[in-house]
């Protein structure tokens, strides 16, 4: 474990120092995304809001290899008497592309490594690990997307709690390509049910469509999506938001509406209104409660 922290980080520090190097290059694509999310959590017992700040760089070299530097700061605010909880996140990923002329398409192989920080005095979701390879294939049309990953975090503050996700993705186009439907399935297994609300296997289901619109869209809309959440699932891995959901909370469903302007082909915006459903199971009383969040991103492609 660690030597791949080490080498993953160390790869994704290569890439943030050389960024004006490779921002000069035509041989790298280089894309920086800052984002924030404001929340607010409906009928629960412990929490009020969170509010979190994002930053992201990710570099192409000739379409084979692709490095990735994530940090993500965050606080939630809590009920008195319970303290706040402020929390830092890295993650590092590494992919390598293989085209494959038999397979009519591009093999990716992906590593990504998180590390999760923060001040919660009870230290059970601090200093936590996340290991997770994957394996993926995208058609040369780009109509199809198969992929397979893997993570296993480690939680050495709350008993040693190990947590393992299995995670298929099916992706394919529709209507001329303007269309696209991903179908993630989440297959979570706790070392411990004590530790996971009294369960030790999680299944659920991520349902997202996503619409292109034509150069002359209403508003200069690009694209618009769609995302619902079904099932169940608990300490999450998402290696595409580079996110790790160290929630001790079971997520129980979610819904999401997100709208894309691109700007020059230089610029994008997005924004995202959600709402998810979580349980929390303290001293045998069940707390259903709702979070909705607005999410706003700018990606900034270096070209």
């Amino acid at each position: 474990m660690e030597i791949i922290k080490n080498t993953l980080l160390s790869g994704a520090l290569m890439v943030a120092m050389s960024t004006n190097t490779v921002m000069a290059g035509d041989d790298w694509y280089v894309s920086t995304t800052l984002s924030g999310v404001l929340g607010s959590y409906s009928d629960s017992t412990f929490r009020n809001d969170v509010m979190s700040a994002n930053f992201l760089l990710n570099a192409d070299y000739l379409e084979n290899v692709s490095f990735a530097v994530g940090y993500n700061g965050s606080n939630v605010d809590f009920k008195d008497p319970i303290e706040d909880i402020k929390q830092t996140a890295f993650a590092g990923r590494f992919q390598y592309h293989i085209y494959s002329d038999a397979l009519g398409g591009r093999l990716t192989t992906q590593l990504v490594y998180h590390s999760v920080s923060n001040d919660d005095t009870t230290k059970l979701t601090d200093g936590v690990d996340v290991i997770a390879p994957k394996l993926a294939f995208l058609n040369f049309k780009k109509d199809l997307y198969l992929d397979v990953g893997f993570s296993k975090s480690d939680y050495p503050n709350n008993s040693n709690l190990t947590v393992k996700q299995f995670a298929p993705t099916f992706g394919f186009a529709f209507n001329d390509s303007t269309d696209w439907l991903n179908i993630k399935a989440y297959l979570i297994k706790s070392s411990d049910k004590d530790l996971s609300q009294g369960e030790d296997s999680f299944s659920s289901v991520d349902v997202k469509w996503t619409h292109w619109l034509g150069s002359n869209a209403i508003l200069g809309i690009d694209n618009f999506s769609i995302g619902v959440l079904g099932g169940k699932r608990i300490f999450a891995v998402d290696n595409d938001a580079l996110a790790v959901y160290n929630l001790a909370d079971i997520q129980k469903g979610a819904a999401s509406f997100g709208v894309t302007w691109k700007i020059r082909d230089e610029y994008e915006i997005t924004t995202i209104l959600g709402l998810s459903k979580f349980e929390n199971l303290t001293s045998n009383v069940v707390n259903a409660y709702t979070q909705q969040y607005l999410y706003l991103s700018l990606k900034k492609n270096w070209e």
